[in-house]
C-alpha cells in the first residue's frame, strides 16, 4: 500500500508529464507550421518522436493525454 507522500509524488509527476505533453504539442505545431506542414522534415520528426515518448510515459503511469 502506498503512503500519502508517495501518492502525492506520483500525482505531481503525472501532472508534470501532462504539462510537458501540452508544451510539446504546441512546439510540434509551431515547428510543422514553420516547415510548411512538411511532416517529413527532420525537426518535425524529432519533436514528434519526443512527444511519442512522453505519451507512452503517460500511458504507463495511467494518466490521460490531453
Amino acid at each position: 500500500m502506498m503512503g500519502l507522500s508517495e501518492k502525492i509524488r506520483n500525482r505531481v509527476m503525472r501532472m508534470e508529464i501532462q504539462e510537458q505533453i501540452c508544451r510539446m504539442k504546441k512546439e510540434l505545431l509551431r515547428i510543422a507550421e514553420r516547415n510548411r506542414m512538411n511532416l517529413l522534415h527532420p525537426d518535425v520528426i524529432r519533436v514528434s518522436q519526443e512527444l511519442d515518448v512522453l505519451i507512452v510515459k503517460s500511458m504507463v503511469r495511467g494518466t490521460k493525454t490531453a
